[in-house]
């Protein structure tokens, strides 16, 4: 069985790197946010779409730069 915290871990992770990624302070390649967008995918399908709508919404931001 999965435990919350290892979800509630990989959410923190991702949502951090989002963050650094907006603020221009990492690439999404050095990021590595994808990794963890795929093993969040495969704990939890909700959450990984709610965050993934964000992500993109960040990058298009970004693109718009």
């Amino acid at each position: 069985m999965i435990k919350d915290s290892e979800i509630n871990l990989l959410e923190k992770k991702i949502r951090g790197k989002m963050s650094a990624i907006g603020r221009n302070e990492i690439s999404m390649k050095e990021s590595k946010i994808g990794y963890f967008f795929n093993k969040l995918k495969d704990l939890d399908e909700a959450l990984y779409l709610e965050l993934i709508i964000d992500y993109k919404e960040i990058i298009q931001k970004i693109d718009k730069k």
